[in-house]
């Protein structure tokens, strides 16, 4: 979708081209080598080399640094797609269905009227349930949770096609240590991802990409300096990533399935790596610019007001979901985006921005750059 997208905008997409490396001019990069459809190798030149290949990215090592993996999410992923599963009631049928059972929880996602992916997410100790025959691996899991039982019980798997595939992803939760260097940008899954849970990928994803093109945009215009805009990029991203995690800790600490072993561990006060604080503060000091991720108590107290609004939500009407987005993760994770649609819809109208960080930048007033900041 997004790639057929770009098509319409204009942008050349050039398919069955794998990038093998990029072209360096000392520190900078200046351009990519690749091999196109017929074999050939070609080398293009650009002022930027985005990199939005996703996690199983060649490139994201290039800018520097290494990828750090989270021991809190580190948990592994067998999926595949399926044709006729069931679907939630209307007006809902198209929303996604998140399942805990035993050994960890399902997702449940409709990609068309009859298309869905389904995936069990299971603890790296429990590695064993899927490996050997994946065809057999995920049906013993379906098995072991009632409710995607009944989802697929007249659903048949796709076995051919794009779709054909078992697919198994491990370790998925993680970060670069550094997002940029001159020339180069990682956007999306080859900067960073935290869990599959609520689909937050598809977000930051094209919010890095709104962030990265405020950044270059501003640079070609002769606005600002590389340096400057492209750490306001890697600082709002950071940041909203630092978001997402608090929220999924959150998530994650809840007493959903509380006697099964994956829920148990998922739980921070019980996780058996490292201090609570300093596990947080880890994951802190390279994903957030503010004082986000530091305070046990605080995220202790989020989950639970957050567990709270979704026990109001079960215990009333399903539908009314007013409980779970007035809590503080909730809201903290919507504000920026919320910011980005109120700037679209009043332009110059809209509230004054202020930045993010100290010395921070703002954006400008068609929403396509960013701007030092001067206080009225």
């Amino acid at each position: 979708i997004l790639l057929n997208n770009a098509k319409r905008k204009g942008v050349v997409v050039r398919e069955g081209s794998p990038v093998t490396d990029v072209v360096e001019d000392g520190e900078r990069v200046t351009g990519l080598r690749y091999t196109d459809a017929d074999g050939n190798e070609r080398e293009v030149s650009a002022r930027f080399v985005i990199d939005a290949s996703g996690n199983k990215s060649r490139l994201y090592s290039k800018v520097g640094g290494s990828r750090n993996y989270s021991e809190f999410f580190r948990s592994l992923a067998l999926f595949g797609y399926f044709e006729g599963g069931k679907r939630l009631p209307a007006p809902v049928s198209g929303n996604i269905l998140s399942v805990a059972f035993d050994s960890g929880w399902f997702w449940y996602i409709p990609l068309s009227d009859t298309l869905t992916s389904v995936g069990a997410v299971v603890r790296r100790e429990d590695a064993e349930k899927i490996q050997g025959d994946r065809e057999k691996a995920l049906n013993a899991l379906i098995a072991e949770c009632p409710l995607i039982s009944e989802y697929l019980a007249n659903a048949t798997r796709v076995t051919t096609g794009k779709y054909g595939e078992l697919r198994v992803r491990k370790d998925y939760s993680y970060q670069q240590e550094t997002y940029w260097r001159p020339g180069m940008i990682l956007i999306g899954d080859a900067a960073c991802f935290v869990d599959p849970v609520f689909s937050s990928g598809v977000h930051l994803a094209t919010y890095s990409a709104l962030l990265a093109a405020r950044s270059i945009n501003s640079v070609l215009a002769g606005d600002l300096d590389e340096k400057t805009a492209l750490n306001e990029f890697e600082m709002r991203y950071r940041r909203e990533y630092g978001v997402f995690y608090e929220f999924l800790v959150s998530f994650y600490q809840m007493n959903v399935n509380e006697e099964s072993y994956f829920w148990q561990a998922k739980k921070v006060t019980q996780n058996q790596s490292t201090d609570i604080e300093s596990f947080v503060e880890l994951i802190g000091g390279v994903s957030s610019g503010e004082t986000a991720l530091t305070a046990a108590d605080r995220i202790a107290a989020r989950s639970a007001e957050f567990a709270a609004a979704v026990d109001q939500m079960a215990s009333g009407d399903g539908d009314n979901m007013v409980p779970m987005f007035k809590s503080t993760v909730v809201k903290q994770a919507m504000q920026e985006a919320g910011q980005v649609q109120m700037k679209a819809l009043l332009g110059e109208d809209a509230e004054p921005e202020l930045p993010l960080f100290p010395g921070g930048l703002v954006t400008s007033p068609d929403g396509m750059k960013w701007l030092p900041h001067h206080p009225a």
